[in-house]
């Protein structure tokens, strides 16, 4: 299948190279220019932000209009491929939550699939970083039924939505049912890497031929160096990764890496490295899973939250406690 993916920095990069993998035909382009050289030496783009502005989007435009699937979290490329059948893009006008339980689904043709909770890690990073970006988050699936009420209520906002979508999940004691409160849609920061990491075929959900999910639990645990999450447009160090067995590379979803005399190197955009997962049936598998490839990166400064998940078994006796099981 033939797929184009325009990320706005290096967000949809780790989609690209998944898709890649399973043998899609790609167009990769990197809107914001000084992210072109994240993934260097492994994935192919094709030109960025400004030599589409300056040379055109024709070609690609009219492989969308012809069905082509784009995957996005550009507003501009939003605007570029507004004619297009299968955008699978961001929700203009969303808002997120503060809550840390939020319910979930992958949203297309007006039905919700696959619906499953997310529990963040709010809080502080090491070294009292954050706590504006999660360090951590764990995907749930399948969400309880009595839950999708939530999402239901937002329905008339997602009117040519198509991706993922997700609403906070706030108890209101008057009615003794959780309200839906904010909605995201898109390939936002962590619901993307736990959901798509246990996705049996990425590229068949994308062609609406469906897929599944596979385990109960998707534990995911960002790695970075300075200064992510302090300030994410200010260059980092450009330094070699190592210490990754090659199955450990199977379980980590790169963001600024290069390649670099057949090593991982960081890329030196932003400090954001990696979003490393762990999935299994039981919680602390998932989790320990995780933590040990986080673990096993050795690079200067690194970064990562160990407490990923720690708040989830409370999460769910809370919502038995409330009569919400699966």
């Amino acid at each position: 299948m033939k797929l184009i993916i325009a990320s706005n920095t290096h967000s949809l990069l780790p989609l690209a190279w998944r898709l890649h993998k399973e043998n899609h035909e790609i167009s990769v382009v990197v809107m914001r220019d000084r992210f072109e050289r994240c993934w260097e030496g492994l994935l192919d783009k094709e030109l960025v932000g400004k030599q589409k502005a300056r040379d055109g989007w024709a070609d690609l435009i009219a492989e969308a209009e012809a069905g082509t699937p784009v995957l996005t979290d550009s507003s501009r490329a939003l605007e570029i491929f507004n004619g297009a059948p299968r955008v699978y893009g961001m929700l203009k006008g969303s808002e997120g939550s503060s809550s840390p339980l939020i319910l979930g689904a992958w949203y297309d043709e007006g039905e919700f699939v696959l619906p499953h909770l997310l529990v963040l890690d709010w809080g502080l990073w090491p070294g009292n970083l954050g706590p504006w970006v999660p360090g951590g988050a764990v995907l749930i699936n399948p969400a309880p039924a009595q839950l999708m009420g939530a999402l239901e209520s937002k329905r008339e906002q997602l009117t040519g939505h198509r991706g993922l979508v997700a609403v906070g999940l706030q108890w209101d004691p008057t009615t003794n049912q959780y309200e839906g409160v904010g909605l995201t849609g898109g390939w936002t920061f962590l619901h993307t890497h736990l959901f798509v990491s246990d996705l049996v075929d990425l590229g068949n959900l994308l062609a609406g031929a469906g897929a599944g999910l596979v385990r109960r639990y998707v534990c995911g645990v960002p790695v970075t160096v300075p200064p992510f999450p302090i300030s994410c447009n200010v260059s980092s160090d450009s330094v070699p990764v190592r210490g990754l067995e090659q199955d450990d590379l199977k379980t980590v979803f790169f963001h600024d890496m290069k390649t670099q005399d057949r090593e991982v190197w960081v890329g030196g955009t932003d400090g954001l490295l990696a979003v490393v997962r762990g999935s299994a049936n039981h919680l602390g598998l998932a989790r320990q899973r995780a933590l040990n490839v986080a673990a096993r990166m050795v690079v200067p400064q690194k970064q990562f939250r160990v407490d990923v998940g720690g708040s989830v078994e409370m999460v769910m006796a809370m919502l038995e406690e409330q009569g919400i099981s699966q």
